[in-house]
């Protein structure tokens, strides 16, 4: 397959600027065999009518309603996967990417079947030579995802194997949304792309950073100033990702990391340092939902 298709999808909620600016930057790519889906997750912003203004050319889905993240996103990769894609890209709107990265983590997956997942080396959009991500690994034994940075730069110089990639640019074939299922829509937002990750390397694929390929992310531009849904689920998802996903002794050693010490540090910071009692009720919810398996429905 010396000229894969790549299905790159966009999720739009309420951030037009952001997406154009990502879009404009895709004009850009050497990577020639690819489409575009960008999809508006029920913006209430003016976000439909710009857009389809502006991207004609590319295809446009419009969700009546905020599905969250990980079904905004399947709603499109559902689509590509039956037209039969070779990749699919997750991209975030609120990114920029280089010319080339597109090119450079298509030739990595393509040379190596055991690959199921690839990413770039991202960086901030404010602090364009510092590092946000160079894929990720998983604490079992804490429950903490801690993202490679530039403090491991000298590890940067060659492709290597992660164990998760930040979800704001991953690149997979289409074939494992066929054999492991898409991703999780329950998580609605955070830790969705770490749990399908998870059961990619589970079903025997490894996942890989290449640090030719580069991009920059703006952070979390849409759901920054809601600091309750985010202590909710981050929370409420950290224990569903652990339930789900680690053995029974990292879950265990989880929770006595947990509740013996990270609970006691969160509330510290919440009520003494942020003083901020509604983000921690939100913290609270987040641990009863967690542990007990359910949830609220989420709506941004």
């Amino acid at each position: 397959m010396d000229n894969p298709k790549v299905s790159i999808v966009i999720l739009n909620w309420n951030g037009k600027k952001d997406t154009i600016e990502c879009l404009d930057s895709l004009k850009k790519i050497t990577y020639t065999n690819y489409e575009v889906i960008l999809v508006d997750n029920g913006s209430t912003d003016g976000s439909v009518e710009c857009l389809k203004q502006l991207c004609s050319g590319i295809e446009f889905i419009e969700n009546e309603k905020n599905l969250g993240c990980a079904e905004g996103n399947n709603v499109a990769v559902r689509r590509a996967v039956v037209r039969g894609t070779d990749y699919v890209l997750l991209l975030s709107n609120d990114t920029v990417v280089h010319p080339n990265f597109l090119t450079e983590l298509v030739n990595v997956l393509k040379n190596d079947s055991s690959i199921g997942i690839v990413g770039p080396t991202v960086y901030y959009y404010s602090i364009k030579d510092r590092i946000q991500s160079a894929g990720g690994r998983i604490c079992w034994y804490r429950g903490q995802t801690p993202h490679f940075t530039n403090k491991d730069d000298i590890k940067f110089s060659q492709t290597r194997d992660v164990d998760y990639i930040m979800g704001c640019a991953l690149l997979a074939r289409s074939e494992l949304f066929k054999k492991i299922g898409y991703i999780n829509k329950d998580y609605f937002a955070y830790w969705e792309e770490t749990d399908w990750c998870a059961r990619a390397k589970k079903a025997g694929y490894r996942i890989v950073h290449v640090p030719t390929a580069k991009i920059w992310h703006k952070g979390e531009a849409t759901s920054k100033k809601i600091s309750g849904f985010y202590e909710y689920h981050m929370t409420r998802n950290m224990f569903w990702f652990m339930k789900t996903n680690a053995a029974p002794k990292q879950y265990l050693s989880f929770l006595i990391y947990f509740f013996g010490f990270q609970f006691w540090l969160s509330s510290a910071i919440h009520i003494l340092y942020y003083k901020n009692i509604t983000a921690y009720r939100s913290f609270l919810k987040g641990i009863e939902d967690g542990t007990k398996k359910s949830g609220i429905v989420s709506q941004l």
